[in-house]
């Protein structure tokens, strides 16, 4: 890992071992990590946004600065303006961790634009493939049933 590594909280497509290595963003590990208060919705891109009680999961890697920008640069984030918030990730094993995490934020008038359910389906299929609890994933595929 290097120095300039930091904690990256993953919540989204970037879960994807394969779309990390496509970016040339390969982290030596990473662990499987919870941000309490904070829910996914999909209006219409999959998006996270900050809702007490509510718990979303993810992946923590490290990873450096030029990792970072090939994950958020105009290309992979497809126009859209992620921006990095600094939060606290409860590890199953290690207790919480300080990282960041990328968001969006609202758009207003984008929920009169059809849902991309195709990246929400993408997330499903990583949710299972990460071992995140059942309950999470039947609260991924209930945002994917008000299409």
């Amino acid at each position: 890992m290097s120095k300039n590594a930091r904690p990256v909280f993953l919540y989204d497509v970037r879960m994807d071992l394969d779309f990390l290595s496509r970016r040339d963003v390969r982290p030596d590990h990473y662990d499987i990590g919870a941000l309490d208060a904070w829910r996914m919705v999909c209006d219409p891109w999959p998006r996270i946004e900050p809702k007490e009680g509510a718990t979303i999961f993810g992946i923590v890697a490290p990873l450096s600065h030029k990792e970072i920008a090939r994950l958020y640069d105009d290309e992979s984030a497809q126009g859209r303006d992620f921006r990095p918030e600094a939060t606290l990730v409860r590890l199953p094993q290690a207790g919480m961790t300080l990282a960041l995490t990328y968001t969006l934020p609202f758009h207003n008038g984008a929920q009169s634009v059809r849902p991309e359910l195709s990246q929400l389906d993408e997330i499903i299929r990583l949710s299972v493939t990460h071992g995140f609890p059942d309950w999470y994933t039947l609260a991924l595929r209930s945002i994917r049933g008000r299409d």
